[in-house]
């Protein structure tokens, strides 16, 4: 009977467990001979030419295919010719489609490595028996070739993983190497936990990868009826070739696909320790020989599981041993390290107080005397330097306290929502009187709306350290700068952070001096540009409180130009994103939402996507059609996508098809 759309028989011997590729550069015979071979069961993959047939192979490794011989660009017997030269396809039984009937020709098809050739006009039936012969001699040697190969497999995975000795390298070893050399759909490795009533899923391997599971899994072995609960309580292996006709089966959504299993205990000695599950995407997949091979490798993996668990035992007990040990020794240097940090800060007290002092108490002293025959210009003089110098050991006093507490972690900050352009304008206005003296320029950049988040008191008296700083080593007629702009060098996904800039065109900090600006005792009391006197303790303070807040200071100074000292903070979340170069600040209590034009076709979720994918690469145009009438009832969002995905499937546009899929899927 020939091809004809029209005539179809229901089939009773159906045949699930086989893959065939059909390469036709004409539509109407693929669509003709897909729906004839899918009512026997057999799943169908198209190309309509064979330089995508040649792709379509590397990802969708067919039972068999049905080539057509005369095709444009490049034709059947130069595709075969590829096919054969491939190791990796060199086993896939090619028939020819060919209405080309000389001897020659035949003898051509033959000698290029087809197995076998039909002639247009196609006959069903003749197409069907010829199928069903060359998948039986090959499934044969198949067969044959995977029972070598298992064997193959048990010595090299015992040969290899006995060398492993961290528990979580070899449980994910073992699973990528089975999964590798058998493309089985699933392999996972299960252990009990310790109150051994619970199985927890270690490791897993897919065809796209292998490592840590993706999603939690475990199951207590005494409540879920299960494959894995039956060999927890018959200590014996479980094998199921159609899953669906299981009553223990148990369906997980990460694995839609599963149409067997198999799951094997994994013991060591009289005890069992976990399993090893394998499943497939095909259905009577698991032999007993599967069985037989596949067991003596899961005894040989309990083995080892063992000794890496005892060497993980061991190795915590080493490292706890190599943590106390660690702990004592920072505890001892932290001891020593605070130690010299007391005995230098007696030392900034000792000095820093009794230098005031001494004028203080002079002039405290001859006021006293000489009240009487002083005029009053000459009391109010001696008074304001009594104050001056009463002033500057309260502010001394004030830091020295202040350090000690932040040494002592006395402090308790609280991280809040802070406009940066109040702080800022409050210390350039507390500091106006001094730059109004010195007839320096303050240039602030930070007067619109600009929210960080951080303490309050914290970014207060940072700010007012670095500008003091900044108005005392400026020259009259100098410039002070205050910017901010987005740091982009910090690698935080939850957490975007901000570099404040105080700069100054000042005298600079010697290089020798750069370096210990932040620690105490060092480089204290250096007197302005206008000979002003400080505590010396001010960037030591910020640098202190900055660092207990989770921020940064950092400064950079040439001599004679000035120094620019950065703080790094975090943005409120809520604030808007900065471009690069120049910070664009949003008061978010009046932002909108930004507006993003509407893409005219919605993917599905990252899941759906992933499947269309696989689809798309074997070329399986029925699994897409399928597959785009579930996405269409997702949502209707969906439905121009999926419409989109249908019509392309439909008319075997694969090229295009791919296209699209890869477009929108980022797997």
């Amino acid at each position: 009977m020939s091809l004809n759309p029209k005539t179809f028989v229901t089939p009773k011997n159906k045949d699930y467990s086989h893959t065939i590729l059909l390469v036709d550069d004409i539509p109407i015979n693929l669509s003709v001979l897909t729906e004839y071979l899918q009512g026997y069961g057999y799943e169908i993959a198209v190309s309509r030419t064979g330089t995508s047939a040649l792709k379509r192979v590397k990802y969708l490794k067919p039972d068999i295919i049905l080539l057509d011989v005369m095709m444009p660009e490049m034709d059947g017997f130069e595709t075969c010719r590829h096919l054969k030269a491939d190791e990796k396809t060199k086993d896939i039984p090619v028939i020819f489609m060919t209405a080309l009937t000389s001897q020659k020709d035949k003898i051509k098809g033959f000698a290029v490595g087809a197995v076998d050739y039909v002639t247009k006009p196609l006959h069903q039936e003749e197409v069907l028996q010829r199928i069903r012969t060359h998948l039986k001699i090959h499934d044969l040697s198949q067969h044959l070739q995977a029972k070598n190969l298992r064997a193959e497999l048990s010595q090299q995975v015992a040969q290899q993983i006995t060398s492993i000795l961290d528990l979580d390298e070899l449980l994910v070893s073992v699973v990528s190497l089975i999964q590798t050399n058998f493309n089985y759909y699933f392999v996972g490795i299960l252990l009990y936990n310790n109150a051994q009533d619970t199985i927890v899923l270690q490791s897993e391997a897919k065809r796209n990868r292998a490592g840590k599971p993706e999603h939690a899994f475990e199951i207590n072995v005494e409540a879920t009826p299960s494959i894995i609960t039956k060999v927890f309580h018959t200590q014996q292996a479980y094998r199921v070739n159609d899953v669906k006709t299981d009553k223990n089966y148990l369906a997980l959504q990460s694995l839609p696909d599963t149409q067997a299993e198999i799951t094997l205990p994994l013991r060591f000695g009289s005890q069992m320790i976990g399993m090893l599950d394998i499943q497939h995407d095909q259905l009577n997949v698991f032999s007993s020989d599967d069985h037989a091979s596949l067991q003596s490798l899961a005894d040989q993996i309990a083995i080892a599981i063992h000794n890496a668990q005892l060497y993980k035992t061991a190795q915590q007990k080493l490292a706890e041993h190599q943590r106390v040990e660690k702990a004592l020794r920072e505890a001892n240097e932290s001891l020593i390290r605070l130690n010299s940090e007391k005995d230098k800060f007696f030392s900034v007290v000792a000095h820093d107080l009794k230098g005031p002092f001494m004028p203080l108490l002079g002039t405290s002293e001859l006021l006293a005397e000489l009240a009487d025959t002083l005029n009053p210009t000459e009391v109010k003089e001696m008074g304001q330097s009594i104050h001056r110098t009463a002033r500057s050991l309260f502010s001394l006093l004030e830091n020295l306290l202040l350090w000690a507490k932040i040494k002592m972690e006395q402090i308790q900050y609280n991280h809040d929502k802070i406009n940066l352009a109040n702080i800022s304008q409050q210390n350039v206005a507390f500091f106006n009187e001094n730059t109004t003296a010195k007839k320096i320029t303050v240039q602030n950049s930070l007067t619109s709306p600009l929210f960080i988040e951080v303490d309050e008191y914290m970014i207060d008296a940072v700010f007012r350290h670095l500008l003091s700083n900044a108005v005392k080593f400026t020259e009259t007629g100098g410039t002070i700068s205050l910017s901010a702009q987005l740091n982009e060098s910090i690698s935080d996904s939850g957490t975007k952070w901000l570099d404040i800039i105080v700069k100054d065109n000042g005298i600079g900090i010697p290089n020798e001096d750069l370096a210990t600006i932040f620690n105490v005792g060092k480089n204290q009391n250096r007197p302005g540009t206008a000979k002003e006197k400080g505590t010396g303790l001010g960037l030591v303070i910020s640098h202190e409180i900055l660092v207990q807040n989770g921020c940064q200071i950092r400064a950079e100074s040439v001599v004679d130009e000035g120094s620019t000292f950065t703080i790094t903070v975090p943005l409120h979340k809520e604030q808007a994103e900065a471009s690069v170069g120049k910070l664009e600040t949003i008061d978010p209590s009046i932002a909108t939402e930004i507006q993003v034009e509407e893409e005219i076709l919605v993917p599905p979720p990252a899941e759906h996507m992933a499947i269309l994918f696989e689809y798309a690469l074997r070329g399986d145009m029925s699994g897409i059609q399928e597959r785009a009438k579930i996405v269409a009832d997702l949502d209707e969002k969906y439905i121009l996508f999926a419409q989109k995905l249908h019509d392309l499937a439909q008319g075997f546009d694969e090229e295009e098809l791919l296209d699209l899929v890869e477009q929108y899927y980022d797997g």
